[in-house]
């Protein structure tokens, strides 16, 4: 943006680091295969998606982060 508007964004290397490990993340999850839970009833077995939930609220937290600075 410096050089289109002479004005540089507050950007830190913490956001950067969030938004590369939900990239990893997610491509990790859509693998065919990585989970058992696309091919069987283990989606219904309570603390099988324990981790799944986890990396939903990390990425839900820096997206919703992302919004309240606009």
């Amino acid at each position: 943006m410096s050089f289109n508007y002479g004005k540089t964004t507050p950007t830190s290397y913490t956001e950067i680091a969030a938004i590369n490990k939900s990239i990893a993340r997610f491509g990790r999850a859509v693998k065919l295969g990585a989970y058992l839970v696309d091919m069987s009833i283990l989606r219904f077995v309570s603390g099988y998606l324990s981790q799944l939930k986890v990396w939903h609220q990390k990425v839900l937290a820096l997206f919703n982060g992302q919004l309240d600075m606009v």
